[in-house]
């Protein structure tokens, strides 16, 4: 939200606005660290609706698959990198409403949560970030989905070799995410994969678009490129933007999820901007 907030901000400039929000946002932000994380200070989800409903990461806590129920038991990449991206953006807001004590303070937070997301989740024998059992350095399910890359999206502080190598060897693998339809939300060679499996292999827009900045930020602004290109020919092969799509070509990828969704006209406003290319402070 604080991200999207500052994405409005940089379009209007409206100071006033800005102010108006800000300490909501703040506010947002402390609760999970008040309400929702673990004792070393990790937020955590508490609820499947609140990332991938069905997600076959959080099997093991039922030993079957269920949605939108409550979660336990791990700590997770994405949702620590969303709020370093959070913090970040505070920073730059507190920056521009003349708060800079305030600025520095979000900035060191979002370090030191950058880096305790490095040290945490991150498996340099797998070239991959994986959710873990709370409290320690142990993978959870092993479930590669996009998820699992937004810490690159993030910025976390992995040096240029390991980021190339969770790039290369997986994102671009089309054994794993990189084919026609790219970045499934279950990894293709997963066995519970299915193409029309709801947070389980159907693509889902705004994820792809993540994916797409976490190339460009990485360096790989061919790939980056592709990858828009691809998802914007999927959305040409319906009338309306769905809220996903299924991850097989065909028509059986036409659309399975629902018509005019937010996220997706988002999303290919975005692309055909090519915002994707655009750092916090551009």
């Amino acid at each position: 939200m604080t991200w999207a907030a500052w994405l409005i901000y940089k379009r209007s400039r409206d100071k006033q606005w800005l102010d108006h929000v800000y300490p909501a946002l703040c506010g947002c932000n402390r609760y999970w660290f008040k309400y929702h994380a673990s004792a070393r200070g990790l937020a955590q989800y508490y609820n499947g609706g609140q990332i991938g409903d069905n997600d076959a990461r959080f099997d093991p806590v039922y030993g079957k698959e269920v949605a939108n129920i409550a979660v336990h038991g791990l700590e997770s990449p994405d949702l620590n990198s969303f709020l370093v991206v959070d913090m970040r953006c505070l920073a730059l807001m507190a920056r521009e409403l003349g708060r800079p004590a305030e600025a520095k303070e979000w900035t060191e937070r979002a370090d030191a949560l950058a880096r305790q997301i490095v040290d945490t989740f991150y498996f340099p024998e797998d070239s991959m970030f994986f959710d873990v059992a709370v409290g320690t350095h142990e993978k959870f399910s092993g479930v590669k989905n996009p998820n699992m890359f937004i810490p690159l999206w993030a910025g976390v502080p992995l040096p240029e070799a390991e980021t190339r190598k969770v790039v290369e060897r997986h994102m671009l693998n089309p054994d794993e995410f990189y084919r026609d339809l790219p970045f499934p939300s279950l990894s293709y060679d997963n066995p519970k994969y299915n193409p029309k499996g709801y947070w389980r292999g159907r693509v889902w827009p705004h994820f792809v678009f993540w994916m797409v900045q976490a190339l460009w930020r990485s360096g790989y602004h061919e790939e980056a490129e592709q990858t828009a290109d691809r998802l914007l020919v999927l959305f040409q092969k319906t009338p309306w933007f769905h809220e996903n799509y299924a991850s097989i070509p065909g028509p059986t990828a036409e659309a399975p999820g629902l018509p005019e969704y937010n996220w997706a006209n988002a999303t290919v406003i975005e692309l055909l901007l090519e915002r994707y290319k655009e750092g916090l402070e551009d």
